[in-house]
C-alpha cells in the first residue's frame, strides 16, 4: 500500500513546474518501466521530461513501423563498383585489401604471393592501363565473373588485355585472370 501511495504521488504532475517536468520518487527494489531495480542508495530522484517522454515513444511506435518496410528491401550491390575497386587494389598493389575481398577460407600467404605475381606479370608484359575499353559481367562455368578489357601503356602487347575476376554468390573474390583480350575463354550461353 505504501508503494502505491508513493506512486500516484510521483504520477501527479507538479503543479508549480511550468516545464511540464515530473518528479519521480524512487524508493530502493521498485519497478521502473517494467523492470526490477535495486538501487544502492535510497531514494533516488529522476527527473522525466513529457516531451522527451513522447518523442521516445512516437520514435519507437515510428522505428516499429519502419522496420519491416526496411528488413523487406534487399540489399544493392554496385557490382560494375566492386569490379573497379578491386581492380584498382591490383593496380596500386594494394593486395592485402584484395585478400581481405577473397573467402577467409582461401585467405593464406600464398593467395598474396599469387596476387604478388599476377600483378607484377601484369606491369611487365603489359604495363599500365590506359584507356577502358570495356567492363561487364558474364557467366562462366556457372560462375559470375567481372570482365575488364583496357588498353596498356607497354605498345608490344599490340592488343587490348582483359582482367577477369570471379566472383561467389556473396560477392568475394573467388579468382582472377588476366589474357590478352584475344584470348578470351568461353562464356555460357544465356
Amino acid at each position: 500500500m505504501e508503494y502505491a501511495r508513493k506512486n500516484r504521488a510521483a504520477d501527479a504532475i507538479d503543479g508549480d513546474n511550468p516545464g511540464c517536468v515530473r518528479t519521480i520518487q524512487l524508493q530502493p527494489d521498485m519497478r521502473i518501466f517494467g523492470r526490477h531495480h535495486r538501487f544502492r542508495e535510497s531514494p533516488v530522484r529522476i527527473l522525466i521530461n513529457r516531451r522527451t517522454v513522447c518523442s521516445a515513444a512516437l520514435l519507437v511506435l515510428l522505428s516499429a513501423s519502419v522496420r519491416p518496410i526496411v528488413a523487406q528491401t534487399p540489399a544493392t550491390i554496385d557490382s560494375l563498383a566492386l569490379g573497379r575497386k578491386w581492380t584498382a587494389w591490383l593496380y596500386a598493389d594494394q593486395l592485402d585489401s584484395l585478400v581481405a575481398a577473397y573467402p577467409s577460407s582461401a585467405q593464406s600467404p600464398s593467395l598474396r604471393a599469387s596476387l604478388v605475381q599476377d600483378r607484377e606479370e601484369l606491369l611487365r608484359r603489359a604495363g599500365t592501363e590506359v584507356k577502358l575499353i570495356d567492363e561487364r559481367f558474364i557467366k562462366r562455368n556457372g560462375q559470375t565473373q567481372y570482365w575488364r578489357t583496357a588498353q596498356f601503356s607497354n605498345p608490344s602487347v599490340g592488343e587490348p588485355v582483359m582482367v577477369r575476376w570471379a566472383v561467389n554468390a556473396v560477392w568475394q573474390i573467388i579468382g582472377l585472370g588476366i589474357n590478352p583480350a584475344s584470348a578470351a575463354p568461353p562464356v555460357d550461353k544465356p
